[in-house]
């Protein structure tokens, strides 16, 4: 569970508190999901369901 953890406290230490925003994150982190899939990155798919 190493990712996408690691990107989402990197979400959290660079990014400023006012700029954050949960949907922005949710959609760079499926453009990350491609990556991952790329590099044969294993990651739980079901972080990735829409609410």
């Amino acid at each position: 569970m190493t990712l996408p953890g690691m990107t989402a406290l990197s979400e959290v230490f660079w990014s400023p508190q006012k700029t954050r925003n949960w949907s922005d994150f949710k959609n760079r982190l499926k453009d990350m999901s491609k990556r991952y899939d790329v590099m044969g990155i294993n990651y739980p798919k079901h972080v990735l369901v829409e609410d």
